[in-house]
């Protein structure tokens, strides 16, 4: 017997602190159930995003904010969500993203203790103050690299709902701070049949 959870990932402000580089940035998140052994090896996602919810209006908010570079989007074979793509450059910088995902997350019967785990990796691209006066193309999306991960606990899960509030901040070469709120509530139990062998 597997409990069905909804889970709602906003990405609220990201404020830039004293990042190493200026470039284009976003944020990709994914949902687990347990870390993997070598952390700086993501697995795919175990939750599965399937809808955005600020899709009505995310191209009135690109057109209206000059940071931004890309929308946000979904990933099905990473099973991820990618916030706004935006541009830094400056310290003390903010950047409102509002960016929010629903994701459906199962958990067996079996699984212990009541926690997930959301993976959130900060991607970037160099793209300096002269490319932008130059009005160089943006790289594509594919071609940023993550240049650092972060993992944060969700707990409470088997409470059946919650919400928390995680200001996220990544390592001191990319020092930042992500305001993030997560909510979730089981929806639905799924029969998942197993086959025994002996």
């Amino acid at each position: 017997m597997n409990g069905i959870f909804e889970v709602v990932v906003h990405l609220s402000k990201f404020k830039n602190i004293d990042l190493f580089r200026q470039g284009l940035y976003c944020i990709r998140a994914t949902l687990h159930s347990k870390k993997p052994e070598d952390k700086k090896s993501l697995p795919v996602g175990e939750g599965m995003p399937y809808y955005l919810l600020n899709e009505k209006n995310i191209h009135k908010r690109v057109s209206e904010n000059k940071k931004i570079v890309y929308p946000s989007k979904i990933s099905d074979s990473l099973r991820a969500f990618y916030s706004k793509t935006f541009r830094v450059q400056y310290v003390d910088q903010e950047v409102e993203l509002e960016d929010a995902c629903l994701f459906r997350f199962e958990r067996t019967a079996a699984s212990r203790g009541d926690t997930c785990y959301l993976a959130l990796e900060l991607l970037f691209a160099e793209y300096n103050s002269t490319d932008y006066a130059m009005r160089k193309e943006y790289p594509p999306q594919e071609d940023f690299e993550n240049v650092s991960m972060k993992w944060y606990t969700v707990n409470r899960f088997n409470q059946g709902h919650g919400s928390g509030f995680y200001p996220a901040t990544f390592d001191d070469s990319h020092f930042c701070l992500l305001d993030i709120m997560i909510h979730f509530m089981l929806i639905d139990y799924q029969f998942r049949q197993t086959t025994v062998t002996w």
